[in-house]
């Protein structure tokens, strides 16, 4: 703004704003450690357009403030940059996320950033693995069921995704099963087959046919939704 500080803009603005600080990082780095919280209010938007203009040089920058704003950090602008990589490079999309994976404190904040800026079949496979591994709560890939990311998943991974999830000891894990069938299925109709024993399977469980609804929210809901 006019006191040289970076406040929330649109459009021209924020690709000025981007140009400036990859011309001169300097600029930048004070200001991240907002840009990395929800106080950015276009900070998908401006982190996209940084991205766009960066060659990985405030990488490092970034996502070290991102790390150290804790329970404060927000995925949107960090989402944002790495979306933007996602289009120009997406086998370095992959790498810095599984380089993120490695850190077990961050490991759960680093899904927002996955279900924002894109998907693969690796990260899919990856996202996998380290929930049979229980290094991700399985009930964390409900995330990707809003904006319908769970759909760019291989059908493949959705079903070992659903299994763990009826394994597990977890009273809300059916529920978190029954959902992303929910989406699959609405906008994939033609799975039905691979999934609809997935689905009796879930209604069988104790906590649909007993009732036991202490810690289920959603039981209603689904069961109507299958049984309509």
């Amino acid at each position: 703004d006019t006191d040289g500080k970076y406040a929330d803009a649109a459009g021209p603005e924020l690709i000025q704003l981007a140009s400036e600080a990859v011309a001169d990082p300097k600029l930048l780095i004070p200001e991240l450690s907002w840009l990395v919280t929800d106080e950015a209010k276009n900070g998908f938007q401006f982190g996209q357009i940084l991205g766009q203009a960066d060659d990985l040089k405030l990488w490092d920058s970034i996502i070290s403030t991102w790390i150290e704003a804790g329970v404060q950090r927000s995925d949107f602008f960090v989402g944002g940059y790495l979306s933007a990589w996602y289009v120009k490079n997406v086998a370095l999309w992959e790498q810095l996320l599984e380089f993120l994976f490695k850190n077990s404190e961050i490991r759960s904040s680093v899904l927002g950033l996955v279900w924002r800026s894109g998907m693969t079949d690796h990260i899919a496979s990856t996202l996998l693995a380290m929930a049979q591994r229980r290094e991700i709560d399985p009930k964390a890939f409900r995330l990707f069921v809003y904006g319908n990311v769970i759909n760019q998943f291989p059908l493949g991974v959705i079903e070992r995704v659903v299994d763990l999830l009826l394994e597990i000891d977890d009273a809300n894990a059916p529920d978190a099963a029954l959902e992303i069938i929910d989406s699959r299925l609405r906008s994939r109709p033609d799975e039905m087959g691979g999934l609809s024993t997935r689905i009796e399977c879930a209604l069988n469980l104790s906590v649909f046919v007993e009732a036991e609804t202490r810690g289920h929210a959603n039981n209603d809901m689904l069961l109507y939704r299958w049984n309509e």
